[in-house]
């Protein structure tokens, strides 16, 4: 994983803050929204923070929606990502928690 810019550790601190209360994968367009930024700019960091193992996307389907159409993509945090968050904000970070990134990356 490359360091992250401060633009990028703030969308994920804002981002993981998002996550926290509902527990909920979050669509892009919410995500935009609520950070103030623009549809696109949203989508491409989440995918961005996707690359770096930071969020995952999965595909959801609208509830009550039936027959054909693609569904939604929703992102979350990773724990990687929320411990990344975590340790910026000057979190401490376990020993355990330092081999287990050490190993992904």
């Amino acid at each position: 994983m490359h360091r992250l810019t401060p633009r990028q550790r703030e969308f994920l601190r804002q981002f993981v803050e998002l996550y926290t209360p509902g527990r909920e994968p979050l669509h892009y367009t919410v995500v935009a929204r609520q950070l103030g930024v623009g549809n696109v700019s949203a989508y491409e960091m989440l995918r961005l923070l996707e690359e770096r193992g930071l969020v995952a996307a999965e595909r959801q389907f609208r509830e009550g929606v039936h027959g054909p159409g693609r569904p939604q993509v929703v992102f979350r945090p990773t724990p990687l990502g929320v411990r990344v968050q975590a340790s910026a904000n000057g979190a401490e970070t376990s020993p355990e928690e330092w081999r287990e990134v050490r190993t992904r990356l």
